[in-house]
């Protein structure tokens, strides 16, 4: 898993959208999570869902999924994949396992 260190961290302006826009985010729990949780509940817990941002997901955000936290690694862009009409691409977002989410 990837460090991220503040004194390397780059402010960026986001840009805070009224609508939401749906981004489809790819996953999968570590082996030793998997051994965890029952056979039948872990088809739920990887493969890729769709979420919803209200701004652009960048590199070193957490996100809240299902009672587990991940980080976003890396983003996947595709210039076909559209969000909506006005949007150039809709990337794909891959995320890595931090752990149980705390409440």
């Amino acid at each position: 898993m990837r460090n991220y260190l503040l004194e390397n961290a780059q402010v960026e302006t986001v840009l805070i959208r009224a609508k939401p826009l749906f981004f489809p985010v790819l996953f999968e729990l570590p082996d030793h999570i998997k051994e965890t949780v029952p056979a039948s509940v872990t088809l739920g817990y990887q493969g890729s869902f769709v979420m919803r941002f209200y701004c652009n997901p960048l590199p070193g955000d957490v996100i809240n999924y299902r009672g587990f936290r991940w980080q976003v690694s890396h983003l996947e862009h595709s210039p076909q994949r559209k969000g909506s009409p006005k949007q150039d691409e809709c990337p794909i977002v891959h995320v890595e396992f931090l752990g149980a989410a705390t409440p």
